[in-house]
């Protein structure tokens, strides 16, 4: 896959815009039910993913939608499977929040 470096009707072309502009991931740390995990933070994603590993790891959470569903990820091509979603708390620079998010079997990161 080809893109244009400089406007979608450019004749200046790279083979892997990704690996040219490599932006590094970020990760974090914080408590997530009171258990100290590191994370990844995805500034373009609009859902909250974690891999059932890592939820095995959490004392208290609970599943509250247990529905077996596939998801799209933004580039509206990849899917991922959904086994359902949890409800999680968690510290960040004693600030604390929670956020629903998707249960999937794999991530890159646990």
């Amino acid at each position: 896959m080809e893109a244009s470096i400089d406007g979608a009707a450019s004749t200046i072309k790279y083979a892997n815009p990704s690996q040219r502009n490599y932006i590094p991931l970020i990760y974090f740390n914080a408590y997530v039910h009171d258990i100290q995990m590191q994370l990844m933070l995805d500034t373009g994603a609009n859902r909250t993913f974690i891999s059932q590993k890592a939820l095995n790891s959490l004392r208290s959470s609970k599943i509250i939608n247990q529905i077996q569903r596939e998801v799209f990820l933004a580039d509206g091509y990849t899917s991922i499977m959904v086994y359902g979603e949890v409800d999680l708390s968690f510290i960040m620079n004693n600030i604390r929040t929670s956020i629903r998010a998707l249960i999937v079997k794999n991530l890159c990161v646990n």
